[in-house]
């Protein structure tokens, strides 16, 4: 999706997701005690501590292969509250404004993600939003649409590849982030086109705002 010198660290986060996925799966479900959740924090948080210079700059230079192979190869063998903790400690790596300005707003990406097609899983970084009620009434963002995992994830959220088939048609995601107060663009207007197409009134789907800009 953007450029970088090493390893998509996007791409180890998808492969513990996917562990995690099946670990949950296979597991007893269970809320863990204070005493547990302590636990699983301090081991994961062992488990990453050897890269930690590496994963401050991932976001932006990208990860050794070697390190992705070594971390993954050690999740395989954690249960799932560990695995939890070490995607959250992994998220808090990936911030938002790390990689944001490498993103081209001229091009749509499927996900941050390479390795979709492998894990099933799609990683899309969860923008900030400048205002988050609207007379009186929350925003609904991407916590309002997800599970367990998604929900105690601060920079990004993902979606299995398997929802995105509906009625036996597969949809297929592409994503645009405009950002005019990084890029710096002055623009008179932004078009946004809606899929997919309907022919309803579009007052019927959409609450329109105009703004207009003085001086």
């Amino acid at each position: 999706m953007y450029e970088l010198f090493g390893g998509n660290p996007f791409d180890l986060m998808a492969e513990v997701l996917r562990l995690a996925e099946q670990k949950r799966k296979s597991s007893h479900w269970y809320t863990p005690t204070l005493e547990a959740d302590e636990r699983c924090g301090k081991e994961a948080r062992k488990l990453l501590e050897p890269y930690d210079k590496e994963l401050k700059l991932a976001a932006t230079i990208g990860l050794d292969l070697q390190a992705i192979a070594a971390i993954i190869r050690q999740c395989e063998t954690k249960e799932f509250y560990v695995l939890y903790k070490i995607l959250q400690e992994l998220d808090y790596f990936f911030s938002w404004e790390q990689f944001c300005e490498a993103i081209d707003e001229a091009k749509s990406f499927r996900a941050l993600n390479d390795n979709i097609e492998e894990t099933g899983i799609r990683i899309l970084p969860r923008v900030k939003i400048p205002q988050f009620a609207y007379e009186g009434h929350l925003r609904r963002d991407a916590r309002s649409f997800c599970d367990y995992i998604n929900a105690n994830l601060q920079n990004c959220y993902y979606i299995k590849e398997e929802h995105l088939n509906v009625d036996g048609i597969k949809y297929e995601l592409e994503n645009v982030i405009y950002q005019p107060e990084i890029k710096g663009k002055d623009r008179e207007s932004l078009t946004i086109a809606f899929s997919p197409l309907t022919n309803l009134p579009l007052d019927d789907i959409l609450q329109i705002n105009y703004f207009c800009r003085e001086g």
